[in-house]
């Protein structure tokens, strides 16, 4: 009871991935390259009598078993007539429902179709790649993008090793409905022209195009609730001092209104007077010089 009380630092999400009755062997190899790239936090359920529901009719069924595995994701494979090849994620706040997605596979290439490519260590963090206007201009892409980073994000951490990057999630979305889901090796070469080595990628897999076709969305309200960040956690204000889109601190200086007409400024040696326009100004004389036998 202690693992699912309430944290400042949430535990990694676990993900239980669920095969349904039917099912066609696109949608096995589906989940299982969706399940090695999530390992270690993961859960598969094998067992038959787990697998009997319809996400979108009943969500009981899972918010029974995200309870019980203390798990806040899933992904869910079925193959019908209606909707062949079908995958649903989704995930979970608070084991109740929060977003859920309905795909429909297709063009898919499962990891051992890329023999020759290097696997990714497991438990190794990915990075992401968004790509696609509809990820800024439509709502659903928006959450859908997000709903694919906080499934594979992993363990939450402030810093992380370059070496450590080995592969890459990329999600290009042609279409407000149409999504295309290819996964990388990240291979490090020596750069000539600096210290810093050259990025190639090398498509490892799984690779499928994926089609939006239900979804389920949480409100407003239960999201914002959802993303509610701790107070302990909130980062301290610091006066005159901010950040950048970037998360780049920035700061400003104050400087108080200087009085100009008193500054004392070293004038240019062209704008002297000599002695001559001085004596003229001010009406005297010239001085001289006093010989050294004058009494």
């Amino acid at each position: 009871m202690e693992e699912r009380e309430p944290k400042l630092v949430e535990n990694t999400k676990t993900a239980m991935f669920i095969k349904g009755i039917k099912s066609s062997q696109t949608i096995q190899n589906v989940l299982t390259d969706l399940y090695m790239l999530k390992k270690p936090d993961a859960i598969w359920y094998k067992r038959k009598d787990t697998n009997v529901f319809r996400p979108f009719e009943d969500i009981t069924t899972l918010e029974f078993y995200s309870t019980k595995s203390d798990a806040s994701l899933f992904a869910f494979g079925t193959n019908t007539k209606k909707r062949p090849d079908t995958l649903v994620l989704g995930r979970m706040f608070n084991y109740h429902l929060l977003d859920m997605v309905e795909f429909g596979v297709s063009n898919f290439k499962s990891l051992k179709d890329f023999v020759d490519a290097e696997k990714n260590a497991v438990g190794s963090k990915p990075c992401f790649i968004l790509d696609g206007e509809a990820f800024q201009s439509n709502e659903t892409m928006k959450v859908i993008g997000n709903l694919f980073v906080d499934f594979f994000r992993g363990t939450v951490v402030d810093k992380v090793s370059l070496v450590g990057l080995d592969h890459v999630i990329a999600l290009t979305a042609v279409s407000e409905d149409q999504l295309l889901f290819r996964h990388y090796f990240v291979r490090y070469r020596k750069s000539s022209t600096s210290k810093t080595p050259e990025v190639v990628l090398e498509e490892c897999g799984p690779s499928m195009d994926l089609a939006v076709r239900r979804t389920k969305l949480g409100s407003d309200d239960l999201r914002k609730e959802a993303s509610k960040q701790p107070k302990e956690l909130k980062p301290t204000k610091t006066k005159n001092q901010g950040t950048t889109a970037l998360k780049e601190s920035v700061g400003s200086v104050h400087v108080p209104r200087q009085k100009m007409d008193n500054l004392t400024t070293k004038k240019p040696r062209g704008l002297k007077r000599s002695r001559s326009q001085a004596a003229v100004a001010g009406g005297d004389e010239t001085p001289t010089k006093r010989s050294k036998g004058a009494n």
